[in-house]
Formats: C-alpha cells, structure tokens, sequence
C-alpha cells in the first residue's frame, strides 16, 4: 500500500501567499476554458501575487475505503511534515490507523530518491520517480496557476455537466507527456470542484484505471484553528477583541507569580507544597509553559509535582494568550506590534518564542518598518530589546535565519474536504484539521532510519 502515500500529499494545503490582492477575472464568458480558470483563482484570491516556497506541517483526518476487500470506514489521521520548493525535495508522513501506526519518508534527489515505510529503507528507481512525478502532474494542473503560465498547456471545454450533484463547467487539460486531466468548476462559486485523469491504480495493481478528486469545504485554513479555539474558550476573535485579551493575559506579574509556585512545588513544609500545586492546577493553561519550563529543574520532587500539575490541567491545547498571539499575527489589526511587544512585560520562555515570530509579519506597514518596533530597540527591557532586535535583523540576521520558525502567511481559500475515487469507488474522505507553514525543518525529521 505505501505507494499510493504521494497521493496524501496532494491534499495537503502547500501554497501560502502574503495579504492578496487578487486580478480581476475577465468577462466570464460560458464555456470559455480560460475564463473558467481566471474566474476560479480571483475567487481563491490568488491573483498575481507568488506562491510562497516553505516548509508545512499539515493535518487530516477521515475514513479509507477497501472496496474490493468489502472493507469501509477505516478511520485514519494523517500528519505530514513537507519541505516546499527547492531540492531535494522532502515530507515525513505518519498515519494512525487503528490496526497502529505507519511512518513514512519520501525524499525526491534524482538518482539518491529513497523511501522508508516504518523503518524499511529502499531506494526509488528513477522510472518510479517519473511515475512519481507523472502523478504529481494532476496536482499541477488542480493548483490552476500554471495553466495560464505555461503554453504547453492546452484547454478544450468540455461543457456543461454535475459533479456529485453540482453544476459543473468542465475543460480537458492537455500537456506534453503527461496525462489529460479534466477539471471541472462549480458553476455557482466559480471555484475547483474537482478533476478526474486516466493513470495506473494506486493501490492494489498496475492496471490503468479513472482517478477522481472532488474537493468542497473552501475556507481561509491559515488561521482556522485558532480561530476555532478561542471561541470554544469564549474569547472573541475580532482585531480589538484580540488585542484587550491579550494585555489582560499578558499582565505584569503573572508569570513571576507562577514561578513563584513552581519554586513553592520544592519547600520543606509539606502543606505549602501541597498548596502551591493546587494553585497551580488551578491557574489553569496560562501555567503550562512556566511548568513545562520547570521539567528542567534538579529537585526530583519538582519535578514529580510538576507532571502531576501538567497531567492535572491537561497538555493538549495551548495558552489561549498564545493562541491569540498567533491569531494577531493572522489578521494584523492596528496596534499589534504595541500589544505584542506589551505581551513580553513578564513573559515565560514560550510567550517570547510566539511574539517573535508574530513580530515578524506585523513589523512592517507599507515596506517600513513600525516606529513603535523600532523605538524598542532602544527600550530599557532586555527582552523587548532583544526581540525588536531579532525581528528587524539587527542580530546579523540569526534569528530569522533559525529553523523550525513559525510563518503566518495568509493561504487564500483552499479546500478542507476531499473524497478519492478510482473508477467510481470511493477509497479516501479526508478533511484538513490544520495547516502550517514554517521557514523550514530541521534535517533530522527527514532522516534515513
């Protein structure tokens, strides 16, 4: 099975651009290929600005289809790890079935490709390569941009027809050595309702069967999670609503206050120990940075204490002030960079790790950089000193030269949910939980086992 994996990769959101302004389509005109395709990326909001080239970690979950096995409703969850642009080319996958759990690595370097599947290392032919990257031709022509760029391509309209109980427009897409693929648009949105092509089935044998994609759910997923998150925690996500939580979180004394505890966590007295991990308990997500901080401390009965408070509070969602940090980086409403850096008054280790990166993509207003940023070059404030530093590239450039950087560029619209068809029978319903981009990985989360 692991040589259908290239497919998963195609679901993935793997374009992100800066703040768009997206090129008006031309007078639509029925049936008109190029029309179709102009009118489809002006409602994604591509318009002429570039794709950014990054590394993503991205997130799907959904149900696999076995038909011929009479096999259905596998639930699946798929993380991927992919370094975008530039060679080699690189992506971590890790699936969880419910069987257990597969791993793969797939680097693309010409003649030195290679895959591991669980820790079982083989090389990749270079005729596998070509077939690799012939799959990965109908993802070309799915990202739309490419067929207005490139006049090898060719379009043919197709007409009018329904997909999956949509009105379509469809265009066969054509192009030298590489299979035909027929998108087709939703009449209604203008945007990608899918696209079929002829190639060799990707998961039991090589005979050449029709490969379908449909895709819906269109939404902005930069941003989605968080998004999502803080209303679940009852914080608004408008600019001015994200702001005030944020300097309410964000107050001075508040992390001193949990340190403070933590150092508590290790007295003599057993009752004030017992007192300081209940307040802690009780200080809720806001203290998990200061205790995840704290795993590094020499006193073992820190330490037991601070998993018994992690445990407690629970480790899997974030400090909502983090959260909105990240959100603020998103939208970028007025006064972000003062909230921002005012978020540095008494940060944990975590809180000055998210501002910088935040920092990075609110530091600059119309190509210059915002005077209230470089007025903290100056500040008394180490720490805000030093985080205007690293973001303007006083530092010589390090710190935005540092792997594994979160990036905050806006996607576009992209699509959330995707079914996989061969011949009609349905194998994959995937549905994009997260997506991230970052400035890059590091080497080791693409290493040969």
């Amino acid at each position: 099975m692991h040589r259908s994996w290239p497919l998963f990769l195609a679901l993935l959101p793997l374009n992100f651009a800066t703040p768009l302004r997206a090129v008006a389509p031309p007078a639509w005109s029925k049936g008109d290929p190029r029309a179709l395709i102009h009118r489809a990326i002006h409602e994604l909001g591509i318009g002429k600005t570039p794709r950014v080239k990054t590394a993503v970690y991205g997130k799907v979950q959904g149900k696999l289809h076995f038909p011929g096995r009479g096999i259905k409703d596998v639930p699946i969850t798929i993380e991927t790890k992919a370094q975008v642009g530039g060679k080699p080319s690189r992506a971590t996958q890790i699936a969880d079935f419910a069987e257990g759990r597969v791993t793969v690595i797939i680097v693309s370097d010409g003649d030195k490709s290679w895959r591991s599947v669980n820790g079982m290392v083989e090389p990749i032919s270079r005729e596998e390569g070509d077939a690799m990257r012939a799959t990965n031709h109908p993802s070309r022509v799915a990202g739309l941009v490419d067929l207005l760029k490139d006049d090898k391509f060719t379009l043919t309209s197709l007409g009018a027809s329904k997909l999956d109980g949509v009105d379509v427009d469809g265009v066969k897409v054509s192009y030298p050595g590489r299979p035909d693929v027929s998108v087709f648009f939703d009449r209604a949105s203008g945007l990608l309702a899918g696209y079929h092509y002829r190639g060799k089935n990707p998961i039991s044998t090589d005979k050449e069967v029709l490969i379908q994609w449909t895709q819906s759910g269109y939404r902005e997923l930069t941003g989605l999670t968080e998004e999502q998150f803080l209303r679940k925690v009852g914080v608004k996500t408008d600019g001015e609503s994200l702001l005030a939580f944020l300097r309410k979180s964000a107050a001075p004394g508040r992390v001193t206050r949990l340190r403070t505890l933590v150092r508590q966590l290790g007295d003599e007295a057993f009752a004030e120990r017992e007192r300081a991990q209940a307040d802690l308990i009780k200080a809720g997500k806001p203290a998990l940075a200061v205790l995840r901080e704290a795993l590094r401390s020499k006193d073992p009965e820190v330490v037991n204490r601070v998993k018994v408070c992690i445990k407690a509070i629970g480790d899997s969602d974030p400090d909502p002030a983090v959260v909105a940090v990240r959100l603020i980086a998103i939208r970028r409403p007025a006064g972000g960079v003062s909230a921002l850096l005012d978020a540095l008054a008494d940060p944990d280790e975590e809180m000055v790790e998210e501002v910088r990166a935040a920092l990075v993509f609110v530091a600059h207003r119309d190509g210059k950089p915002d005077p209230t940023l470089v007025k903290a070059l100056t500040d008394e404030r180490t720490v805000r000193r030093d985080a205007a530093r690293a973001v303007l590239g006083k530092d010589g450039g390090e710190y935005l030269k540092r792997t594994g950087r979160r990036l905050f560029y806006r996607s576009g619209l992209q699509p959330s949910r995707t079914i996989h068809r061969v011949d009609g029978e349905v194998l994959m319903e995937l549905e994009v939980i997260e997506a991230v981009p970052f400035n890059r990985f590091e080497d080791r989360e693409f290493a040969r086992p």
